[in-house]
């Protein structure tokens, strides 16, 4: 057992006097250890160095204790505020089928949970904002064979700008739901995990990042939206939720590169190039 592994079992104090054995289970960015008593399993999550360094450990914290209130996300059992490590109930997940429109249901009702929270986040998002922070932090270490999403630089700024004057309202939002971070259990109920980037945001952010990493099908996407929305997006809310498709791919491109975790940039370099007419 390794000395960090072992400082956080012992901090924790959820395992004193009791047998357990442990399994690695693999992650990108953080390392992950399954603990398993005689009774129960449990999840032990640690950041690894570069994202620590990203990570409002207070927010997250306040942000999947509230979620957990709601019955979105599995509750925190450990959590150290200098790391972000987190220990919580291990879930026996099924494999979410996108073939299976019955999940669609499932997603929306997360959103729809998640985007009502009565009380907001401890941290509003700035979307362009973040954008320019990852932008920095990758300036002069653009690996070349990357360097034509640099293109994108100009294109990015003019949505910052055309956004600018709207008035758009924000609720509580995940800013991360990749497929990864929804679970599905053995009783049929959905969580959305990992709420590293939560905060308050426009709402429209999630839903285009959400369909844009599921790779829903046209008919998938309009079922989601027209569920969610329950009417027609505006033209305003179109347009945003258009710009938010780009812009995602735009954002997990700089964060793949500012956290070395380059194994899905090459799919994101498509979609920008999808949008090269745009």
């Amino acid at each position: 057992m390794n000395s960090l592994l072992k400082y956080h079992l012992d901090k924790s104090g959820l395992f004193e006097k009791q047998s357990i054995t442990i399994t690695t289970i693999a992650g990108s960015t953080h390392e992950i250890y399954r603990i398993n008593t005689d009774d129960a399993s449990y999840v032990l999550k640690i950041p690894k160095k570069q994202l620590q360094e990203l990570i409002d450990k207070n927010n997250e914290y306040r942000a999947g204790q509230l979620t957990a209130e709601a019955g979105i996300n599995i509750p925190f059992l450990y959590y150290d505020f200098d790391s972000g490590a987190n220990i919580t109930q291990f879930i026996d997940a099924q494999k979410i089928s996108l073939a299976n429109n019955s999940y669609i249901g499932k997603y929306v009702q997360i959103f729809k949970k998640l985007h009502q929270l009565p009380q907001r986040f401890q941290k509003d998002i700035k979307i362009f904002s973040v954008i320019a922070f990852y932008r920095d932090k990758v300036s002069d270490q653009i690996p070349d064979e990357f360097k034509n999403f640099i293109q994108w630089d100009h294109q990015i700024q003019q949505f910052k700008q055309e956004l600018a004057p709207m008035t758009i309202e924000t609720c509580p939002c995940h800013n991360d739901p990749i497929p990864a971070n929804f679970i599905l259990d053995n009783q049929d109920q959905m969580f959305l995990i990992d709420w590293e980037y939560a905060g308050n945001n426009d709402p429209l952010w999630d839903l285009a990042t959400f369909i844009s990493e599921m790779d829903f099908d046209f008919e998938q996407e309009q079922t989601f939206l027209s569920e969610y929305l329950q009417r027609k997006m505006s033209a305003s809310e179109q347009r945003r939720y258009v710009i938010y498709k780009i812009a995602s791919s735009y954002l997990w491109i700089l964060w793949s590169m500012v956290t070395a975790n380059l194994t899905n940039i090459s799919k994101h370099l498509t979609r920008l190039d999808f949008f090269g007419a745009f």
